[in-house]
């Protein structure tokens, strides 16, 4: 074990890059943004009004239009709105009260945030509270777009450098996020489909400690077009609390 965590700890430290210094707020900046938002979809993206996929063991049903999710994982599973947190849960068909349900909801929430930025990470580019900055490295990749987070998510503060190597889509971006101990983490977007609505969504992200896959993706217009009773329990029936 202790070979292992040094193993770990080597490799983060050969896998660091230090943040750059981007040239500041920029018009060209902006452009480059808005190109990426046309390149990816944007548009079709907000039309986009539920979506089902899978990541790592977290299984996904949003209904985007109501702000509804269903999480499932393992014997868990959990009925939530997002704004404000609400829901309920249920482990082995047995419901959580209390305690147990404010920690799942919590919980699932966090993953949920984290799951659907890597569904979509580009709705926010024009955000209150989000920089975009230029920054030029000499040979091949040329320019990029350095993002800083200021607000939202769980963790304000965070920076992506999108690398571009010739088109409008991005090749990989570079992570400097608090959750991550190694500054820089490269993780490429490949794989991309385009959703009925027009979206492009990058269903591959190869890292450094493997692969990161969307899977099972489903999109449509409308929660009833994918699962129509998916959150008839979201609300218990009057009477049983």
């Amino acid at each position: 074990m202790l070979a292992l965590g040094l193993a770990v700890l080597v490799a983060g430290f050969a896998l660091h890059r230090s943040r750059p210094e981007g040239a500041g707020s920029s018009v060209e900046a902006d452009a480059r943004a808005r190109v990426l938002e046309v390149a990816v979809g944007l548009t079709g993206w907000r039309s986009t009004g539920a979506l089902r996929w899978k990541l790592r063991a977290n299984d996904w049903l949003w209904d985007k239009n109501a702000g509804r999710v269903r999480w499932r994982q393992g014997r868990l599973e959990v009925l939530m709105e997002t704004q404000p947190l609400s829901g309920r849960a249920f482990e082995d068909g047995r419901e959580l009260f209390g305690q147990g349900l404010a920690e799942t909801l919590t919980e699932a929430h966090s993953a949920f945030v984290n799951d659907s930025f890597w569904l979509f990470p580009f709705d926010g580019l024009f955000d209150a509270g989000t920089r975009r900055e230029s920054l030029t490295e000499p040979g091949p990749l040329g320019d990029h777009l350095l993002l800083t987070f200021g607000s939202g998510g769980t963790t304000p503060g965070d920076a992506y450098l999108l690398l571009f190597d010739g088109t409008s889509l991005p090749s990989a971006w570079r992570m400097w996020v608090k959750i991550l101990p190694v500054g820089g983490l490269e993780v490429s977007f490949a794989d991309w489909r385009r959703l009925p609505t027009g979206a492009l969504v990058a269903q591959r992200h190869e890292t450094a400690f493997g692969p990161l896959l969307i899977e099972a993706l489903e999109a449509a217009a409308t929660i009833d077009e994918l699962e129509p009773r998916a959150f008839e329990r979201l609300r218990p029936p009057p009477g049983e609390r």
